[in-house]
């Protein structure tokens, strides 16, 4: 019976992750195209918007504009959240502001 090295058992370790990863990235990449072409024009708009801070209040927002009329140097109060949006304090607070 015949044994591997630690060197050859190091190589295939290593070619292994390898294999693993690019099919990893190539999944994900079909998987995020295939999501991006069943998308309707409201959340390709909602999306685009995402990192401008416009549009419909989401917890997906890192920033929120409201419309393009405003700009990063408008931002006058900054409130700090979960990124889950779940904390009830946070949630009411950031309604007030929004009603406000």
């Amino acid at each position: 019976m015949d044994y591997i090295s630690q060197d050859q058992l190091s190589q295939l370790n290593s070619q292994t992750e390898t294999i693993l990863a690019s099919a990893h990235n190539m999944n994900l990449s079909l998987v995020r195209s295939s999501l991006e072409s069943k998308q309707t024009s409201e959340e390709r708009k909602f999306r685009s918007n995402l990192n401008k801070g416009y549009g419909a209040a989401s917890p997906l927002h890192k920033l929120r504009l409201f419309d393009e009329s405003n700009s990063e140097d408008d931002v006058r109060v900054t409130l700090y959240r979960d990124s889950a949006s779940w904390c009830p304090y946070g949630v009411s607070s950031f309604l007030f502001w929004l009603l406000k």
